[in-house]
C-alpha cells in the first residue's frame, strides 16, 4: 500500500525542510543587486539626470524636444554622424531617435535620460551633444520671451523721457518769462505750481520704468540655464566612502530584502509541490 501525502505546515518543520532557501535566494538577491549595479557601470549606454525648467508659455514635455527633428539633425550634424555612421542625415534622425530612451522619475521634475549606443564613449559624446541642443533650444524660448517683454518696455520709457523733456522745457520756459508785481503774477506761480507737480510726476514714472526695466534685464542677464544636469553619464567617482558605496550597498540591500521576503513563500509553495510520504501502515492479520 502506497503513502499517502503528508504535508507539513508548521513554520518550524518548513524551515528544516527548506533550510537552504532562507540563505539561498537571499544571497541570489544580493549577488543580482550587485550585478544589476557593476552592469550599469560597464554598460555601453550613457545615462543621466536631468531637470529642465519649466517656462510660462511654453508646455514642458522633455521627450518630446529630445526626440524633435531639429534637436536630432542639430545633434547629428555637430559630431559628424552621417559621415561616422555611412548614412544620410534622415537615416542618422530616425537611428538617434530610436536610442533615445527618457524616464520621468515618479515624484519629481527629473528626467532620467538614457542614450543606447554602440559603446560608451559614444553614447557620452551623443548624451552631452544632445543635452547642448536642447539646452539652446529652451534658452532661445526664454531669450524671445524676454525680448517680447523688454522691446514695450523700452519703448515705454523712450516715451516717458521724451515726455519728461517736454514737460522740463515748458516749465523753464515759464519761470523764464514769469513777471513779478503784475497783475497777472499770482495767476502765473499757480500754473508753474501745476506744471512743477506735473514734471515731478513725469520723472517719477520714468525714474520707476527706468527702474523696472534695468530689473528685467538683469535678470535676464544673470538667468540660469534652462536645463540642470544632476547626474551625468561620466561623472566622477565621489571622494566620499559612503557616497561612492551607497548605490551598490542600496541596490544589494533590496535584492537580500526581496529575498527574505521570497524564500518562506517558495518554501511554502515547494512544500506544496514536492510533500512527503507517509510510509505505508502495516496491515495486522485479524485474529480468528
Amino acid at each position: 500500500m502506497q503513502g499517502l501525502p503528508i504535508r507539513r505546515w508548521n513554520p518550524g518543520f518548513i524551515a528544516k525542510r527548506w533550510r537552504h532557501l532562507l540563505w539561498a535566494v537571499p544571497l541570489a538577491g544580493l549577488i543580482a543587486g550587485l550585478s544589476f549595479h557593476f552592469i550599469q557601470l560597464f554598460s555601453p549606454s550613457a545615462t543621466g539626470v536631468i531637470q529642465i525648467r519649466p517656462l510660462p508659455s511654453s508646455p514642458l514635455n522633455p521627450a518630446a524636444v529630445l526626440r524633435s527633428d531639429p534637436i536630432l539633425s542639430a545633434t547629428a550634424a555637430s559630431l559628424d554622424l552621417p559621415r561616422q555612421w555611412d548614412m544620410d542625415s534622415r537615416a542618422c534622425q530616425t537611428r538617434l531617435r530610436r536610442m533615445i530612451h527618457i524616464t520621468h522619475i515618479r515624484g519629481t521634475a527629473l528626467f532620467e535620460v538614457r542614450i543606447a549606443g554602440r559603446s560608451r564613449t559614444e553614447s557620452t559624446k551623443i548624451w552631452y551633444e544632445l543635452l547642448n541642443h536642447t539646452n539652446e533650444h529652451f534658452a532661445a524660448i526664454q531669450h524671445a520671451m524676454l525680448e517680447a517683454k523688454l522691446v514695450p518696455m523700452q519703448a515705454q520709457v523712450k516715451a516717458l523721457e521724451q515726455d519728461l523733456e517736454e514737460k522740463r522745457r515748458k516749465l523753464s520756459d515759464s519761470i523764464q518769462t514769469g513777471t513779478l508785481g503784475s497783475p497777472a503774477a499770482q495767476a502765473q506761480e499757480i500754473e508753474i505750481l501745476r506744471m512743477k507737480e506735473e514734471f515731478e510726476a513725469a520723472r517719477k514714472a520714468f525714474e520707476d520704468a527706468t527702474l523696472r526695466l534695468i530689473s528685467e534685464t538683469m535678470e535676464y542677464r544673470l538667468m540660469e540655464t534652462p536645463v540642470i544636469i544632476h547626474e551625468a553619464p561620466d561623472a566622477p567617482p565621489p571622494a566620499n566612502l559612503w557616497k561612492a558605496l551607497c548605490s551598490p550597498v542600496v541596490r544589494s540591500g533590496f535584492g537580500i530584502a526581496a529575498g527574505i521576503a521570497l524564500s518562506p513563500i517558495l518554501a511554502y509553495l515547494f512544500e506544496l509541490i514536492f510533500s512527503r510520504k507517509r510510509p505505508a501502515e502495516t496491515m495486522m492479520p485479524l485474529s480468528p
